[in-house]
């Protein structure tokens, strides 16, 4: 199975369900030409499922959002705030959600533009209890939970019900947060 097969079974899976977002992983499939199987993705998509939306992630600068904005990426995911990917993606009217591990960093990405911050990694960070802080001093703030944390399968499920009651959002709902 190549890489590009790999990756249309894994849009398939997705295709059949009910979700009509998805996040590509810049990393994954690992190497140079990843934004070529982006490219081909992006064409899959437009003729089987015109609206799956779908974006990248792990994108650390502006040069790299720019290529993969330019194959039909239709928002920005990243591990880390720059200021320079925001400028870019807020001059294409394409959302950036960056991976903040501060309040700072939140202030810092929301005064660039950025609606959706990515807590990176949220385990590491404080997980749910920094999520809590920062909702309590930023209300307004739009928060997405990212990073793993070891925890039973059990604990998951209650969290993610958690989440949905506080509108926090978890895009990979097995993971633990």
């Amino acid at each position: 199975m190549t890489c590009s097969s790999i990756y249309y079974a894994r849009f398939l899976s997705i295709l059949y369900s009910d979700v009509r977002i998805q996040e590509n992983k810049r990393s994954y499939p690992r190497g140079d030409f990843a934004q070529d199987v982006f490219a081909e993705l992006v064409k899959f998509a437009q003729k089987e499922c015109k609206e799956m939306v779908i974006g990248i992630g792990s994108i650390v600068d502006a040069p790299t959002a720019a290529l993969f904005i330019q194959l039909g990426a239709n928002f920005i995911v990243g591990p880390l705030f720059n200021p320079d990917v925001a400028k870019l993606c807020n001059r294409r009217l394409i959302p950036y959600s960056p991976g903040c591990g501060t309040v700072t960093e939140i202030g810092v990405a929301q005064k660039y533009g950025c609606d959706l911050c990515k807590i990176f990694p949220a385990g590491n960070v404080g997980g749910l209890s920094f999520v809590k802080a920062v909702l309590a001093s930023m209300p307004w703030s739009m928060i997405m939970v990212g990073g793993r944390t070891n925890r039973r399968k059990s604990q998951c499920l209650d969290q993610i019900r958690r989440n949905l009651r506080r509108n926090v959002l978890q895009p990979f709902p097995g993971r633990c947060y």
